[in-house]
């Protein structure tokens, strides 16, 4: 019985492996993350003229991030300020 089980799960374990995604290109990794930070609908991507006329319309700061391929830290950082609340 012990034998099945441990047959079992190293099956498990290298189907697991085996069905990791393939590393991305830079190019997919700017166009998903561009998508995920748009889906949000908190985030202004890459529009600075929309950035300044909801900062003037809502009488708020604007806050610019300058960023480069979402790298972990990056990453964090948006998930990070998207599931804290909103600054009044």
């Amino acid at each position: 019985m012990r034998l099945i089980l441990i047959v079992v799960c190293s099956l498990l374990l290298a189907t697991s492996v085996s069905a990791e995604e393939p590393k991305k290109t830079r190019d997919q990794k700017v166009r998903e993350d561009r998508e995920k930070v748009e889906k949000t609908g908190y985030w202004i991507y890459n529009d600075m003229a929309q950035g300044f006329a909801e900062a003037k319309q809502t009488g708020k700061p604007m806050l610019v991030i300058l960023r480069c391929l979402p790298c972990e830290e990056c990453v964090k950082l948006v998930v990070t300020r998207s599931r804290s609340r909103r600054v009044s």
